[in-house]
């Protein structure tokens, strides 16, 4: 996740939590690199609570994860 990839991210992520009804799980455990611009994306908008009222739980586990 960086600069170049970060646009198809923030639009894919969008598209997930405009469907979403309570809860968006993100697995990150495939993820081998992180910049500022990929951050951004995780912790700015579309995922910041002023846009979405659900539940925002990024991961890295290599279960299944659900959220409550």
């Amino acid at each position: 996740m960086d600069y170049v990839s970060q646009p198809e991210l923030r639009g894919r992520l969008t598209q997930v939590i405009d469907r979403a009804e309570r809860a968006v799980v993100l697995n990150l455990a495939g993820v081998s690199f992180c910049d500022s611009a990929g951050l951004n994306v995780l912790l700015g908008p579309p995922c910041s609570p002023a846009r979405w009222r659900g539940t925002w739980s990024p991961t890295c586990s290599d279960r299944e994860t659900r959220p409550r």
